[in-house]
């Protein structure tokens, strides 16, 4: 299968996947909106798994579009899931560090 095609399924389950998040926000009545960065992110992972398993050599029968596509949106839920997390884990203590250290400055400062 050429590489577009299998890309090609990727994205659409990546686009299918952050679509959920885009009727839920329309939805709700949150005042948030829709994060249109993180919608690219969403397509960004699934051409990259699109890529991945096309180096794999995966073979996409007319038969197995739909498994296949139901592969594609499985990895990206529990990859893009597992990784964002991760960053934030990451991110977030170290935001809580610096805002640590900024109050132990105001602290010392004033007292």
């Amino acid at each position: 299968m050429e590489p577009t095609l299998t890309m090609l399924y990727a994205i659409i389950a990546a686009m299918v996947y952050a679509g959920t998040f885009w009727v839920k926000k329309k939805a709700s009545e949150s005042p948030e909106s829709f994060d249109w960065v993180k919608f690219g992110i969403t397509i960004a992972f699934g051409a990259m798994i699109g890529l991945v398993m096309y180096l794999q050599n995966q073979v996409i029968t007319e038969a197995g579009i739909w498994d296949q596509i139901t592969t594609y949106f499985a990895l990206i839920v529990f990859l893009q899931t597992n990784l964002m997390t991760l960053y934030k884990q990451i991110f977030e203590k170290k935001k809580i560090e610096e805002k640590r250290l900024a109050l132990e400055q105001v602290k010392k400062s004033v007292g």
